[in-house]
């Protein structure tokens, strides 16, 4: 587990994004963390590389956003969100997964995430798919919603492609 010192004049502002990325792989950490940090309104304050970190992270730095792994040692993505979404100060928790099988996606907001997100999405799509769920929306990119064709991997805000 590690708290990482992201710390830039975007962290001090009140409009900051409070993030923390949770991946087993040590290079999907350092690109997420270096595509998020493309955008001064978002701020990574912590990076984790199991399930159990994730939480732990979680329960001491109180971020907005959790962009959460679906498939980690220790304790699976969504068991990680199922745990949070029990907590007064819960994230709003975000899957980013290679996997785009419906039962995954459906297991994933069964268990609380409010967006999922290919690893597949471009930089620009996963910044936005921050914004969009801080903006309350539900956000699925590159995966059909129940019933729905997949929406697009751009870039593009409220979902246009």
């Amino acid at each position: 587990m590690r708290q990482r010192d992201m710390r830039d004049s975007s962290e001090d502002s009140p409009m900051s994004i409070r993030i923390v990325v949770a991946d087993d792989h040590p290079i999907a950490c350092e690109g997420t963390v270096a595509v998020l940090g493309q955008d001064p309104a978002l701020s990574v304050v912590g990076v984790a590389h199991d399930g159990e970190q994730a939480l732990a992270l979680c329960g001491a730095l109180h971020p907005d956003v959790l962009l959460l792994d679906m498939s980690l040692p220790l304790l699976p993505g969504s068991a990680v969100a199922r745990a949070l979404a029990g907590r007064l100060r819960a994230p709003r928790v975000v899957m980013l997964s290679a996997f785009e099988e419906p039962a995954l996606v459906r297991a994933a907001l069964d268990a609380g995430a409010t967006g999922y997100v290919l690893k597949s999405a471009p930089g620009a799509a996963l910044r936005d798919a921050v914004h969009r769920t801080m903006a309350g929306e539900r956000v699925l990119l590159g995966v059909a919603a129940p019933d729905e064709g997949p929406e697009p991997l751009s870039a593009g805000t409220g979902g246009a492609a």
